[in-house]
């Protein structure tokens, strides 16, 4: 059964993922990040069964602007994509609806499920982040307005 429940530092170091995620990953699971991410209604995990297939959530930047994060898991099935992609959509009205006005992603250069994803849930490319990522690689800043979403 497929669940999602509040991210807690242990749930992020039992996710395995694929090796060009291993930089995010352990860039999220250092002690800092992790107590950012897994503040109360910032972070979520889902679960399928006892494993955790996937886990995201935002970084708030300041009033209005945050910076959203989505590692899928090694386990992660397309059926787990689907419930995350409609989940993901509900909290971004959400988070609309609480007065952010823009969030923010990151996707690595080369990774099309990563861009094709953040298309999905209405991002917008605004440009290449030269020597951006933990390992040194670009990226792309991907952001969702919020006014483009009640204009749609």
């Amino acid at each position: 059964m497929m669940r999602f429940v509040p991210l807690t530092p242990g749930l992020l170091a039992l996710m395995p993922v694929a090796e060009h995620l291993k930089g995010a990953a352990s860039m999220m699971s250092s002690p800092e990040a992790a107590a950012m991410a897994c503040q109360p209604g910032l972070g979520l995990a889902l679960l399928d069964g006892g494993r955790i297939v996937g886990a995201a959530g935002i970084l708030p930047f300041w009033q209005g602007r945050a910076l959203c994060w989505f590692l899928p898991g090694l386990w992660m099935e397309r059926r787990h994509y689907a419930r995350a992609l409609h989940r993901c959509r509900q909290q971004l009205r959400a988070l609309a609806a609480e007065g952010y006005r823009r969030l923010e992603c990151s996707v690595v250069v080369g990774h099309a499920e990563g861009l094709h994803w953040a298309q999905r849930l209405g991002f917008k490319s605004e440009g290449r982040m030269r020597a951006y990522g933990p390992d040194g690689g670009d990226h792309w800043l991907m952001a969702w307005i919020a006014a483009d979403e009640e204009q749609a």
